[in-house]
């Protein structure tokens, strides 16, 4: 949560130095250690001012952590996915990304989790 919140929605990186082990790697970025992925996240949030991370569920088992999560630019919702953290010493030693762009379509007000009892929604095919 620290991590989402801090770094990307705060742009506070100096968090990244508390929570990511120093081997710490990020397969889809390409880093493999914490002082490599921070230049990476530095560079990255530079130019976007307006992005922001929402969380949803999380399921943690272990030393795993399963973390669903939306991408916004401003107020538009433009990609979800499920990010999967490993822990070791009780720091973020890697993690990976699965996600899917948002079509223009879908409501950028949607809700990450729809509430319970909700229905779901209606898909036609």
């Amino acid at each position: 949560m620290r991590f989402h919140e801090e770094v990307f929605n705060q742009r506070n990186l100096a968090v990244i130095d508390e929570v990511l082990h120093p081997r710490y790697a990020h397969h889809d970025a390409g880093s493999t250690s914490a002082d490599e992925h921070k230049k990476i996240l530095a560079d990255q949030l530079a130019g976007q001012s307006n992005f922001r991370v929402e969380v949803g569920h999380t399921i943690v088992e272990g030393n795993s952590a399963a973390v669903e999560v939306a991408h916004y630019q401003g107020d538009r919702k433009y990609r979800t996915g499920v990010a999967l953290f490993t822990f070791e010493d009780g720091l973020i030693i890697s993690d990976r990304f699965w996600y899917r762009l948002v079509s223009e379509a879908e409501s950028v007000d949607a809700d990450l989790v729809p509430e319970p009892g909700a229905a779901p929604p209606e898909t036609s095919g």
